[in-house]
């Protein structure tokens, strides 16, 4: 085989590989980026606070659902680039805790990322969702992804809080004494990071079981946001949505226009 069959039948293969890459990040698969958040809340719930490599494999889950979400929502280059970024800082940050043990950077790198997981990804599946010609399963699926963002995001808001009240910048020297689940929350029993993410659902879906409370008055008001938009988004985003399921937008507005039209016509 001369080089330039072995040339050509390189080019091929990479071909295909990017060919399956881009079917599995295909447009609009909103399914696929619900399974990713909820593999990352889980992550964050079980591993994060309790392996030594538990954060590392959660940083890594949570830049996955980025890309996806990105990949998947077709945005522009330049915001494919920032993301690219932020992941780049991901895995500088678990390289750099793994091999020389700076556990500050990989916990900045966290942070930050899960930071853009719960702004940057929200708004990007609303715009995708908002120019789906009939809503579908996909449809729906984007707006789970976004309630499931919005959680996260009010976990990281709520455990910034902590780390203020602890007192963050005391500690920067050694981030392993910094204690803002302590700081956070006001509860009978011993609380962890973990409890950032239990305490944002329960706040979200209003359960509110009362174990863990937000003990400063800035806690406390970013708990009563989070309920509000829990609360407004399922009764009116979600509704909406699941309501008109497999019709095409416009249809709703013209079959609740065309009574009203002949009973006007009738009337005069």
């Amino acid at each position: 085989m001369s080089n330039e069959d072995l040339k050509r039948a390189a080019e091929s293969e990479v071909e295909q590989v990017a060919d399956k890459g881009r079917r599995f990040i295909a447009q609009d698969r909103y399914l696929l980026v619900f399974g990713l958040i909820m593999l990352t809340i889980l992550a964050n719930a079980f591993l994060a606070e309790n392996f030594p490599t538990g954060r590392a494999i959660t940083l890594a889950l949570a830049t996955v659902t980025m890309l996806v979400t990105l990949g998947t929502s077709d945005v522009g280059f330049r915001m494919r680039w920032f993301a690219g970024g932020i992941a780049g800082l991901a895995v500088a940050g678990i390289l750099l805790a793994e091999f020389f043990g700076y556990a500050g950077i990989e916990r900045l790198a966290f942070a930050l990322t899960m930071i853009v997981l719960g702004v940057l990804t929200p708004a990007v599946i609303a715009r995708r969702i908002a120019t789906h010609p009939r809503v579908t399963v996909e449809t729906v699926s984007g707006a789970a992804d976004i309630y499931l963002l919005i959680g996260l995001l009010f976990s990281v808001a709520f455990a910034l809080v902590g780390a203020l009240d602890a007192g963050v910048f005391h500690h920067l020297a050694d981030p392993g004494q910094l204690n803002a689940a302590g700081a956070f929350f006001y509860s009978s029993r011993s609380v962890s990071g973990a409890d950032f993410l239990y305490y944002s659902f329960v706040t979200l879906t209003t359960v509110g079981y009362g174990d863990v409370t937000a003990a400063s008055q800035l806690g406390r008001m970013l708990s009563v946001i989070e309920a509000l938009i829990g609360q407004l988004y399922l009764v009116i985003v979600v509704a909406l949505i699941v309501s008109n399921m497999g019709q095409p937008r416009g249809v709703t507005n013209a079959i609740v226009a065309e009574p009203i039209g002949e009973g006007v016509e009738e009337a005069t």
